[in-house]
């Protein structure tokens, strides 16, 4: 079932306090009178200034080697409302590129604005060290000696120059007087040969590339034969082993460039949808929670005595919207730390398993009215050593899911069983729906932290971040979980707790 777009409303004071100093970019706000008001971590490692020393204090005060250049961009952000991006800075001696996004008030002014800074050092130092190869490589081929050959037209060498440096295949004792097809590779020889043919022949100058192996190495080489009279040719062979290196190393830098490029690329949109999810997972239960207690407030302040069952209604909404919120702070608390390669700190406890999916399904039902569900549990407990909190966020994140990737509504079958595995007892989960199902080109990679499905992006809202979660969750209490689908058919997602 679709939910209408809720009304914008701002993040509770520590999500946004922890999402802005988490971000790996450096991020700032600044006031319409340009002061700086909040600061990460990340923008004042960028900028080698701490973030106490810009707090409070106008641009120029911190950085005025920028008032020029950026106070400009930062009015039009301000007064236009204009999105700029992609803006050279350097500061000390770091190169970087910044954005300055509009923060509107509820009024859709904008009374502050965001720079985004992201580190773009590595892409100068690559410039710089492409243009440093380059000229090192113009220096090389100005300087380096080229070998002279004066051969006849039947193909005997008739004299040498070595100039500074040159290094025939042979010294010249053993090939001066003899034919290039008794010194040089049968290959190798023939091509010369044609090349002094068409010399003579045409009067222009022929080129050759060819490949020997000198001293036990392949050397590449080029050679120019022009002719000189009706009978001789000259041939001015240049080593070019290094510049076709180069060549090899250019096209490497420049194909590791783009990729990086593309990577972050597909990261900075990555963010974006990931904000833009979390704005709107957060706004959902803070306007359930703001709309019921209006609601409730009214209940209890009006003339007549207070409906208790709408009372107690209302404040089981409130209590969801803020579970709700809190399950989110903790998924985004987890996935930090999944991201940085620490595990999770697990509570853990004996827990009734089919009390807590029985509890879980139940908050479901009050909220996904488009949808039925049809719950097989066992008859009695089925107790499991687990983190309560974490593992019902996991069954919550499936349950949701389903709802969420099922828009035309449906059945959604929920079901625990018991299974032995390798002589181990283990709970087995499944959650099932009739849904959009997953493509098979995205399906490795569902769960993966931010990655979402080609067939929801722009069509569901997500934060890509839920499943991430559940899986290590799962996986820290020694169990699995795994998916199957098709794509226009649903999605199955089953999972296996080892028991005590």
């Amino acid at each position: 079932m679709r939910r209408a777009p809720s009304s914008p409303v701002a993040f509770p004071r520590a999500v946004a306090a922890t999402l802005f100093a988490a971000a790996p970019l450096g991020l700032s706000v600044i006031d319409r009178r340009l002061r700086y008001r909040r600061v990460n971590a990340a923008a004042a490692a960028l900028c080698g200034v701490p973030a106490a020393h810009h707090v409070g204090r106008p641009l120029g005060a911190v950085h005025p080697q920028l008032v020029a250049g950026v106070q400009p961009l930062l009015r039009r952000a301000l007064v236009q409302g204009e999105v700029v991006t992609d803006v050279p800075l350097v500061i000390g001696h770091r190169a970087m590129r910044a954005s300055y996004l509009p923060l509107r008030g509820r009024s859709g002014r904008a009374v502050a604005v965001l720079e985004v800074l992201v580190d773009d050092s590595a892409a100068v130092e690559a410039e710089r060290r492409r243009e440093e190869l380059a000229t090192q490589q113009r220096a090389l081929l100005a300087a380096m000696p080229d070998m002279l050959f004066r051969i006849r037209r039947d193909g005997t060498y008739l004299d040498f120059i070595a100039g500074v440096g040159g290094r025939p295949l042979l010294p010249p004792a053993q090939f001066l007087g003899r034919r290039m097809g008794d010194v040089l590779p049968a290959d190798v020889a023939r091509r010369c040969e044609a090349a002094v043919d068409r010399a003579l022949a045409g009067g222009q100058t022929e080129v050759v590339e060819y490949r020997l192996v000198v001293d036990g190495a392949p050397r590449d080489y080029e050679a120019r034969v022009h002719a000189v009279g009706t009978d001789e040719v000259l041939a001015v062979v240049r080593d070019v082993t290094e510049e076709r290196r180069a060549d090899e190393g250019r096209a490497m830098l420049l194909a590791a460039e783009r990729e990086a490029r593309r990577t972050a690329e597909i990261a900075v949109a990555m963010r974006d949808q990931f904000l833009s999810a979390i704005t709107h997972d957060l706004g959902q239960p803070l306007t359930a929670i703001r709309t019921s207690a209006q609601l409730g407030a009214r209940e209890l302040s009006g003339p007549s005595p207070p409906n208790l069952t709408r009372v107690r209604e209302l404040l089981a909404l409130i209590e969801a919207g803020a579970r709700r919120m809190a399950a989110l702070a903790s998924e985004l608390v987890d996935l930090a730390r999944l991201q940085a390669g620490r595990q999770i700190d697990l509570i853990v406890q004996i827990v009734d398993l089919a009390a807590l999916v029985q509890a879980e399904v139940a908050l479901q039902r009050g909220i996904a009215a488009g949808h039925a569900f049809r719950v097989e549990l066992p008859d009695g407990a089925l107790w499991c050593a687990c983190d309560q909190l974490r593992l019902g966020r996991v069954v919550a994140n499936l349950l949701d899911n389903a709802v969420k990737y099922s828009p035309e509504g449906g059945v959604i079958a929920v079901s625990l069983t018991t299974e032995v595995v390798a002589g181990t007892a283990h709970a087995v989960l499944t959650v099932r729906d009739q849904g959009m199902g997953i493509p098979a080109a995205d399906l490795a990679r569902i769960g993966e932290a931010f990655y979402r499905a080609g067939n929801v992006v722009g069509v569901v809202r997500g934060s890509g971040i839920g499943l991430a979660g559940a899986k290590q969750i799962v996986a820290q209490h020694g169990g699995t979980l795994t998916i199957t689908s098709v794509e226009g058919s649903g999605t199955t997602v089953t999972v296996r707790l080892p028991l005590p």
